[in-house]
């Protein structure tokens, strides 16, 4: 009796610099990330002023460790004033936990990374159906 190849995708995890990532890569988060943080102190009228620290991967909303990358192609208007403050050897990435259904509570969120940092990266490879 052969016993049956799995027809699932197979998840295999390799490397990639974060210059190079894509949209709809899948990532894991590294210990640390730059994350936007209000500037406190902005008047009423006026639009939100940002500013990037270093913080724990544990302080990115969410509780997901494998997160998909969004495009920052569309930038609205709170995005870009984050992103005048971004020192240019970072890149922006919005990420979205990787669960199918992760609910409204696991939205995506605004987070850059080094560009030419390492970050684990899931490949994903499709089994062939009719291999014996």
């Amino acid at each position: 009796m052969t016993r049956p190849h799995p027809v699932a995708a197979a998840m295999v995890v390799g490397l990639c610099r974060v210059v190079d990532l894509g949209q709809d890569d899948v990532i894991r988060l590294p210990a640390r990330v730059f994350l936007p943080v209000e500037v406190a102190g902005v008047r009423d009228g006026e639009s939100a002023r940002w500013s990037w620290q270093h913080r724990s991967a544990s302080e990115v909303p969410g509780v997901h460790e494998w997160r998909m990358v969004y495009d920052l192609d569309n930038l609205d208007d709170e995005d870009a004033s984050m992103l005048n403050r971004l020192p240019s050897c970072f890149r922006p990435l919005r990420v979205a936990a990787d669960e199918v259904d992760q609910g409204g509570e696991f939205g995506s969120v605004v987070l850059a990374l080094h560009e030419f940092d390492l970050v684990e990266i899931q490949v994903r490879l499709a089994w062939d159906r009719n291999r014996r």
